[in-house]
């Protein structure tokens, strides 16, 4: 996508019972890339509003916007499992961890696990972390190859409700 507000993928299930699914995924072949250029435009964002599980497969993530995170996944009572080929956030951020271009960031706010599996992630903007896991009472495992942040001053997580924090810098 090139406009901005111009998410790549996009899936909400709004009310109890509803799983999402995404898959962009080629086995490494290519032509599945997900990529944004314009301003707040993440490349996948998937959100459970109340009871279901978000399961992402993505080969290639790529955003260059403002404000214009790679991977955002939440539900409220499920569990996120997010496995990526690469991510890479090239826009500027305003100062805050979420409303920068992040990497990767999975949570489950009350229960379930939060797995994320990725090759290189690599992010640009101030405030902009790699790779984030929150849960409420689940457990967090992230695994990945590289994870490269070249922002200022890192990310402050002091806004978010929990604090747990996967892999940043």
């Amino acid at each position: 996508t090139s406009g901005n507000d111009s998410d790549g993928i996009q899936a909400y299930v709004s009310g109890a019972g509803g799983n999402i699914t995404i898959g962009a995924y080629n086995g490494g072949v290519g032509g599945n890339d997900v990529t944004t250029t314009g301003d707040d435009s993440e490349g996948i964002i998937a959100k459970v509003a109340e009871t279901g599980d978000v399961d992402i497969d993505a080969d290639v993530v790529k955003t260059t916007g403002l404000e214009s995170g790679g991977v955002y996944a939440f539900t409220k009572n499920g569990m996120v499992d997010i496995t990526t080929g690469s991510v890479t956030t090239t826009g500027l951020g305003t100062g805050k961890a979420l409303s920068s271009s992040f990497g990767i960031f999975g949570m489950a706010y009350s229960t379930g696990d939060v797995t994320i599996h990725t090759g290189p992630v690599s992010t640009a903007a101030d405030y902009a972390f790699g790779i984030g896991a929150i849960t409420g009472l689940g457990n967090i495992d992230i695994t990945g190859s590289t994870v490269t942040t070249t922002g200022l001053l890192g990310a402050d997580l002091g806004d978010i409700p929990y604090t747990s924090f996967g892999v940043g810098g």
